[in-house]
C-alpha cells in the first residue's frame, strides 16, 4: 500500500512537472508564425517582427488599436524599425462582415493611411457595425470601389482566409487561445499597454 502511494504521489509530481515546463514553454520559446499574404506593414527585412492576432469587433482588440497602434506605428512602423502583420480572425458575432468589409479596403484600396483611418472609425464605434455603416465608413475615403467592397461583404469573400487564420492562431496559442494576440519576435505578450509592447521592442531591437 505504501509503494502504490509513493507512485501515485511520484506521477502527480511529474505530471505536474510536464504541464508547468509546457506552460513555460509557451511563454519563453519564440513560435514561427507565417505571415505569407498577411496584412504587413513597415520596413520587409526588419529584423523585429510584431504580428498581431485580432477581431475588430473584440474590445481588447480595439482598444489596442485605437490606443496603442497609433503610437506604435509613430514609433516604429513609420521610422522602419519594425515590421507590422495583422492577422485578422473572425470569432465575435458580426465580425465576419467587419473582417471582409476591412480586407475589402486593404485590397481595393492600396493606400496605408486610408486603411488605417478605416480600421480606425470601425473600432471607434462602440456597437455592432452593420453592412451598411461598412460601406458608409468606405465611401468617406473616396478612393475604394463600394459596389465591390458590397459584393466582397455579401458573398464573404475572406471566409476561407479567415478560416485559416483562425485555425493558425488556435494551433499556436492552443488552450490559450485569445485575442487580442501579440507576438514580437515569435514570443508572446501578455499585457497591452503601451510601455510593455514597447518595452519589449525595444529589447529585441537590441537582441535580447
Amino acid at each position: 500500500m505504501k509503494k502504490d502511494k509513493t507512485l501515485v504521489i511520484v506521477t502527480i509530481a511529474v505530471f505536474t512537472f510536464i504541464v508547468f515546463t509546457a506552460a513555460l514553454l509557451d511563454k519563453v520559446s519564440p513560435v514561427a508564425i507565417d505571415v505569407h499574404g498577411q496584412l504587413t506593414f513597415g520596413k520587409e527585412n526588419a529584423t523585429v517582427q510584431v504580428v498581431v492576432f485580432e477581431d475588430l469587433l473584440c474590445p481588447y482588440c480595439k482598444d489596442l488599436t485605437k490606443d496603442i497602434f497609433p503610437q506604435i506605428k509613430k514609433d516604429y512602423i513609420d521610422s522602419g524599425k519594425i515590421k507590422y502583420t495583422i492577422i485578422p480572425v473572425a470569432v465575435l458575432y458580426g465580425s465576419k462582415n467587419v473582417a471582409n468589409a476591412v480586407l475589402g479596403v486593404y485590397e481595393l484600396n492600396k493606400n496605408n493611411d486610408n486603411f488605417f483611418a478605416y480600421v480606425d472609425e470601425v473600432c471607434q464605434t462602440e456597437d455592432v457595425v452593420g453592412k451598411d455603416k461598412l460601406l458608409e465608413f468606405a465611401q468617406s475615403l473616396n478612393s475604394v470601389d463600394t459596389a465591390k467592397l458590397k459584393e466582397f461583404i455579401n458573398d464573404d469573400h475572406y471566409s476561407l482566409y479567415l478560416q485559416h487564420n483562425l485555425e493558425m492562431a488556435k494551433k499556436i496559442m492552443r488552450k490559450n487561445f485569445s485575442v487580442p494576440g501579440v507576438y514580437i519576435n515569435g514570443r508572446k505578450v501578455d499585457s497591452f499597454s503601451f510601455e510593455e509592447v514597447s518595452s519589449r521592442i525595444d529589447e529585441a531591437l537590441k537582441g535580447k
